[in-house]
């Protein structure tokens, strides 16, 4: 019997990358936009040296927007 996979958190609705320099050295910027089962949509960003970190800091920059820890 297969597996039923459960639903996904979030949906990406749109995800754009470019550098911010020349060379190896250059910090690489990650922009995503997720949409949660509900139907909200949030933006994120990430930078890093490395493409594919800053894509997963913009997933966690919008995870955390999507799901904001409460203030004391």
């Amino acid at each position: 019997m297969p597996s039923a996979r459960p639903p996904s958190p979030f949906e990406i609705l749109n995800y754009s990358e470019h550098s911010l320099g020349a060379g190896a050295d250059a910090r690489a910027v990650s922009y995503i936009e997720i949409k949660t089962p509900t139907g909200r949509t949030f933006h994120g960003a990430g930078s890093n040296t490395n493409i594919e970190l800053a894509s997963i800091h913009a997933i966690v920059s919008a995870l955390n927007r999507a799901n904001p820890r409460p203030t004391p």
